[in-house]
């Protein structure tokens, strides 16, 4: 766990608060955490989408329950890219029994089919059409396992990923004194982990939330965001309010990795049970519109 205030000092203007007076004041704090308790600082509880890891999907797949009707079968399956990391929203279409559209981890299942040879066809936005056949047996669910390879289609698209989180109690110094005396126990940070394809041009980050208490006189701001790439020496972050937008072009930050880390915290201030949303656009093979925001309604 890193919280927002030892972080490294921002790329885009934000501030290092490591410096010997900072350290001086935690220490006063840092006795006051140690008289107060550790329980009291329990921290952000985080809701995400569910984990999309390829290990996972498929290990899901394989405890996927699907009922049988007598005397007919079931073909449950799951579609993944090179990667192996599952794909939303492709159809799988089997002639005769309609189509289905893969769920936010990639699987789909047909239910109620007769024994039999049955050919799935697969297609997916800026991936390559696949097939492939499957018995079913009476009385029995069949797996299928379709992996898709990308079109390197350079048709422009983007994709809005949503994360919620919740600081249910951050103290603002205090938590991070209680960090330094106990590592990892001061949940106060959320964290998100997202993939993007090699055609991805331009990230916007975009935060909003409604604390319900307010710091009259911020110094830092009252919230700390961060997208991290990988290595985690690539990190765009700063103090600040709600609500956030932050424009990143993949070619000045971390391009040859396609995995980052969205993150949010509190700052300067106390919160208590604060709710919040981070949108993440993705522009695939264009750079993003001036002034494009999904919070403010462009789609």
């Amino acid at each position: 766990m890193i919280l927002a205030c030892r972080l490294s000092p921002s790329n885009d203007g934000g501030i290092n608060i490591r410096g010997e007076g900072a350290v001086r004041g935690m220490r006063v704090v840092l006795a006051l955490v140690l008289l107060i308790g550790v329980p009291l600082f329990a921290g952000c509880a985080g809701k995400a989408s569910p984990d999309t890891s390829g290990t996972d999907a498929l290990g899901s797949l394989e405890a996927r329950e699907v009922d049988v009707a007598a005397g007919s079968g079931a073909i449950k399956g799951i579609v993944v890219d090179e990667a192996i990391r599952p794909l939303a929203k492709a159809t799988v279409a089997i002639q005769g029994q309609g189509t289905r559209v893969t769920d936010a981890i990639g699987q789909f299942t047909f239910t109620d089919l007769k024994p039999g040879v049955y050919f799935l066809v697969v297609n997916a936005t800026h991936y390559v059409s696949t097939q492939t056949s499957v018995e079913v047996k009476a009385g029995e669910v069949a797996t299928a396992r379709l992996q898709m390879a990308s079109s390197n289609d350079p048709t422009p698209y983007h994709v809005v990923q949503h994360f919620r989180g919740n600081m249910a109690l951050y103290l603002s110094f205090a938590s991070y004194a209680l960090e330094l005396v106990v590592p990892n126990s001061a949940l106060c940070t959320c964290t998100f982990n997202i993939t993007a394809n090699d055609g991805a041009k331009t990230f916007i980050y975009e935060a909003t939330g409604n604390p319900l208490t307010h710091n009259p006189a911020p110094v830092y701001g009252t919230i700390y965001w961060e997208f991290i790439g990988n290595p985690q020496d690539d990190i765009r972050s700063a103090h600040g309010d709600f609500p956030v937008y932050q424009v990143f072009k993949r070619d000045s930050f971390a391009n040859e990795t396609t995995s980052w880390t969205v993150r949010l915290t509190g700052s300067q201030w106390v919160h208590y049970n604060t709710d919040f949303d981070i949108y993440l656009t993705t522009f695939y093979y264009t750079e993003a519109p001036k002034d494009w925001s999904f919070v403010k309604g462009d789609t």
